[in-house]
């Protein structure tokens, strides 16, 4: 699924930043509406200043990862944890790629930067691949097209889109 620069619809299995696709190129993409999603607030852990504040999500993904490790410790020793997630206000996203297991069996997740996504014929591909200052981001849980962008998140790595859609990654520091 892929989101617009005006907000976030529905979870799927990939965000994307940028302009929207093609409405109607999938049926995934009919009918869907593409309005801000509310922001968060509250104890201010996600704005600063009013302004979107990627290192607080990434802050509070942090401490949510601690705390599910502390649970797991104590409820299920031994268990693993595989966590794929995004978190985003509306404006920016953190995404997680997590787990306590062997590095090797580690769910995957994939980011591709350029200038649009677009669906035309049935198949789905980013406009100009790897474009760092593109107009679209995608965060996905496998490649979802053949263009060369897909580059893969690094085992327990938080990817940060900013609202300008500049990409980094960070270690997890649960």
């Amino acid at each position: 699924m892929a989101f617009g620069s005006g907000g976030f619809p529905p979870s799927g299995n990939s965000y994307s930043v940028g302009n929207p696709p093609d409405p109607n190129a999938t049926a995934a993409h009919r009918g869907r509406s593409w309005s801000r999603a509310p922001r968060w607030g509250g104890d201010g852990a996600f704005y600063a200043g009013g302004a979107t504040d990627t290192g607080a999500l990434a802050g509070a993904f942090n401490r949510t990862i601690s705390r599910v490790l502390d649970l797991v410790r104590r409820h299920a020793p031994g268990e693993h944890i595989y966590l794929n997630a995004v978190v985003t206000d509306g404006d920016a996203a953190v995404a997680c790629r997590f787990t306590t297991d062997d590095p090797a069996n580690a769910d995957t997740l994939y980011t591709n930067r350029g200038r649009r996504y677009v669906c035309e014929g049935g198949v789905c591909r980013m406009l100009n691949p790897g474009e760092l200052n593109g107009s679209a981001v995608m965060v996905s849980s496998e490649p979802i097209s053949g263009d060369t962008g897909w580059e893969p998140v690094p085992v327990n790595h938080l990817v940060r889109v900013e609202p300008n859609l500049v990409v980094a990654t960070q270690a997890v520091s649960a």
